[in-house]
């Protein structure tokens, strides 16, 4: 069974707590197909990491303010317009520099 997966790649943090996150986009797969299976992880997903690991070493960007990598995922059925699966604020947080 194959699907078509779109995900989104950004970078946030806090410069105030009081305040909205700064959002930064860092960049978008547009619907890829991809086969579902338990293993491997898809290709897309070591695609994605690596344009958001280049993208951390040319633009450095702050430590401070909670940093995250944060990730927008949509699944849609083959030839479907509407997603399937939406997975909204998918995050990891950035250890501070030390």
């Amino acid at each position: 069974m194959s699907v078509e997966v779109s995900m989104e790649g950004g970078y946030s943090y806090a410069m105030q707590p009081q305040l909205p996150r700064i959002a930064l986009p860092i960049c978008l797969l547009p619907p890829t197909e991809a086969v579902v299976v338990s293993d491997p992880a898809p290709a897309f997903a070591a695609e994605l990491a690596g344009f958001v690991d280049q993208w951390i070493s040319q633009q450095q960007p702050t430590t401070s303010g909670s940093p995250q990598v944060n990730f927008d995922l949509k699944v849609f059925g083959q030839s479907e317009k509407q997603p399937l699966v939406v997975v909204d604020d998918l995050f990891h947080n950035v250890p501070a520099a030390r």
